[in-house]
């Protein structure tokens, strides 16, 4: 499997997982942002994963408005993955996180800083 990896490496890391069909290159707002100084950005280049053995913490955000990957896919995860958080962008298409990339770097901080904080307890 192919992985790239950016930030520090001894941060908090950040798992970036694409859809089935593509690859790391979709997160590049993500890994030439601010978020690179602070954590460490991980981006397999796979096809699905196995959502029923996610145990760590998994935030899934989604555009209502997707019609490429419809919003039932995110409640279909959210349903198979008991660590899934849903995060709903109203008016937004299938890319979130580059239709409206600050909002989505500040709640993917604010979400790998929480389930950083579930790992430590």
């Amino acid at each position: 499997m192919h992985v790239r990896e950016w930030g520090n490496p001894d941060a908090i890391p950040i798992l970036l997982i694409h859809g089935w069909s593509q690859s790391h290159l979709c997160w590049r707002r993500q890994y030439e942002s601010e978020l690179q100084k602070e954590f460490r950005l991980v981006a397999p280049d796979l096809r699905g994963a196995l959502l029923e053995t996610i145990k760590l913490a998994l935030l899934v955000t989604h555009g209502r408005s997707d019609t490429v990957v419809l919003p039932a896919m995110a409640d279909y995860i959210a349903a198979h993955c008991r660590t899934a958080e849903l995060s709903w962008y109203e008016g937004v298409g299938h890319a979130a996180f580059l239709e409206e990339p600050e909002r989505f770097n500040r709640e993917l901080a604010r979400f790998a800083r929480k389930a950083r904080g579930r790992i430590e307890r």
